[in-house]
């Protein structure tokens, strides 16, 4: 792989070119819908012709489908967790099932948070309400999936992603686990 140059348009929209593909490769990507995922999450995007929301894997409270972290603030190297608020729900339930809780207001938490520790950064002048707007749509999703979802593909639409975008939960497909990921694999005709 080789680092691509900025593009004419001034963006990073591109930012490695993947080599030696044949124009038969069909490449699939399958990935549990995070919230406010990491570079290697668009990457993985960016490198795959198809990318599945493995939205019918088990909910895990300690995983990042529900959450993110951030610096903590401008001058420290601490973490902390950024949380979408959830129901409870049965042990077991998958990522598709899980409902946001119905407090109003995480959303702009969120973006407080995140404006405190990064608004001297050099770009977040150019992103902040941009993503913004993109958390106020999200909040209003009513389940965690729907809401990461529609985050992960406003993020892929602005960095000029063009891989198609298809959820497990709508395939109708049997199998657990690598079996899963075969089925899936398989239907969408990856080679």
């Amino acid at each position: 792989m080789q680092k691509r140059s900025k593009s004419s348009d001034g963006s990073y929209a591109s930012w490695f070119q993947v080599s030696h593909r044949s124009q038969y490769t069909v490449i699939v990507a399958i990935h549990q819908p995070n919230y406010l995922p990491w570079l290697g999450y668009f990457y993985k995007i960016y490198a795959s012709d198809a990318f599945v929301f493995y939205d019918v894997a088990e909910f895990s409270k300690a995983s990042y489908t529900k959450r993110s972290k951030i610096r903590k603030d401008k001058s420290s190297s601490e973490t902390t967790w950024l949380s979408v608020p959830v129901h409870q729900h049965q042990t077991g339930a998958q990522i598709s099932d899980i409902l946001i809780s119905e407090r109003s207001g995480w959303a702009m938490k969120h973006l407080h948070k995140i404006a405190n520790t990064y608004s001297s950064t050099r770009f977040f002048e150019v992103y902040y309400e941009w993503l913004r707007q993109i958390l106020m749509q999200v909040e209003a999703q009513k389940t965690l999936a729907d809401c990461n979802i529609l985050l992960i593909r406003q993020i892929a639409q602005r960095l000029s992603l063009k891989a198609t975008f298809h959820r497990s939960s709508e395939m109708h497909l049997s199998g657990k686990g690598s079996g899963m990921n075969l089925s899936i694999a398989q239907h969408l005709g990856a080679t």
